[in-house]
């Protein structure tokens, strides 16, 4: 059991070190003491209990300190991985921010968390939960950006899609070339093609042109 003790207390960080070696030299000298008077013909009974115990919750120390010390490592290391995710995911976050004021407006008003406002990684264990805490709000707010960033987009997209299809659809009936709803889509394209796209007028003259070829189609022109 010293010798395991030995072995454990070798792990420990250099600070620590000295202090577990000389409990280790402590024990192996009771035992060697113990060993000695053993062989004088001394009785070591009523010595050889406390000894074990002394030993096995010093040994117990050491296995759950390194325990604890592999957590805090395994901890700090989530928490660098994820600011350095964070930090990259920030970065295409504002890219996108910027692309999509560029292309529609309004655009959503959302402010991109800043990583860097959450200070240097801490190094005792409460604090690095804490700070994991933080990092995953930061997500969370991340993903809320990237929704409605990207969900701004993705409407121009579908809108532009949108009125490719009315135009095909009104070929297909035969309507191509009716000056109203033709006035109405061309309008829809070219706003869509601005920068940034009004997209409260093309939310309303997207479905307007679409009325009007329904309209057409249910015999309204003749």
């Amino acid at each position: 059991q010293v010798e395991r003790i030995r072995d454990q207390a070798a792990t420990e960080p250099p600070a620590a070190r000295p202090a577990a070696m000389a409990q280790v030299a402590g024990l192996a000298a009771r035992v060697t003491e113990l060993e000695g008077k053993r062989e004088r013909g001394g009785d070591i009974g009523g010595l050889l209990g406390p000894l074990e115990i002394d030993a096995a919750r010093f040994e117990r120390d050491l296995i759950v300190g390194g325990a604890r010390r592999r957590e805090n490592r395994d901890a700090l290391a989530r928490a660098r991985e994820l600011t350095d995710d964070l930090t990259a995911r920030e970065q295409a976050l504002r890219q996108l921010v910027a692309n999509t004021v560029a292309a529609v407006s309004p655009a959503p008003k959302y402010a991109v968390p800043d990583v860097a406002a959450l200070g240097p990684l801490p190094n005792t264990r409460q604090a690095i939960d804490a700070y994991l805490d933080k990092l995953s709000q930061v997500s969370r707010a991340m993903q809320v950006v990237q929704d409605a960033y990207s969900g701004a987009l993705a409407e121009r997209d579908a809108q532009v899609g949108l009125v490719s299809a009315l135009r095909a659809k009104a070929a297909a009936l035969g309507f191509g070339a009716d000056d109203d709803f033709t006035a109405l889509v061309d309008r829809a394209d070219a706003l869509l093609q601005r920068r940034p796209a009004p997209m409260a007028v093309v939310r309303q003259l997207v479905p307007a042109a679409q009325a009007m070829l329904d309209w057409l189609a249910e015999g309204g022109a003749r």
